[in-house]
């Protein structure tokens, strides 16, 4: 199965929590943004350097979160249907590991809802706390 037909499968399973591992991220966030726009669902992107940026079908000004806690918050507290690829989260979690706590805690808040977090991690280093959480 390819990664496009994999992601759709998973966002259309709601699953709220996706990691994806690979060194190629802009190839990651073209593929998410194509599937984006075919499904009409907005995605934003975020990372420690520039904060919340649009990828699709994004409506209005994107949120701000200049750290990664407030950007979980923004995540959590979106009431729309939404697609969230954080960029290297990895090492947030490596450096803050309270961030792995309040990453689960926001993707079981996630249930039920149309919303999804993508990780994008050039190597499979996802921390034990999490690995029962992702796909």
């Amino acid at each position: 199965m390819d990664f496009s037909t994999q992601l759709d499968l998973f966002l259309r399973s709601r699953f709220t929590l996706i990691v994806v591992v690979s060194t190629e991220e802009r190839r990651i966030i073209a593929e998410v943004k194509k599937l984006c726009e075919e499904k009409d669902r907005g995605c934003l992107s975020w990372d420690i350097a520039d904060g919340f940026k649009p990828v699709a079908c994004w409506k209005g000004t994107p949120p701000t979160a200049g750290d990664p806690k407030a950007a979980l918050e923004v995540i959590e507290k979106y009431e729309k249907d939404a697609v969230f690829v954080l960029k290297d989260f990895h090492e947030v979690w490596k450096q803050m590991p309270i961030m792995k706590r309040k990453l689960k805690n926001v993707a079981h808040g996630l249930d039920f809802t149309r919303k999804s977090i993508i990780v994008t991690c050039p190597s499979n280093q996802i921390p034990e706390e999490l690995k029962d959480e992702a796909v």
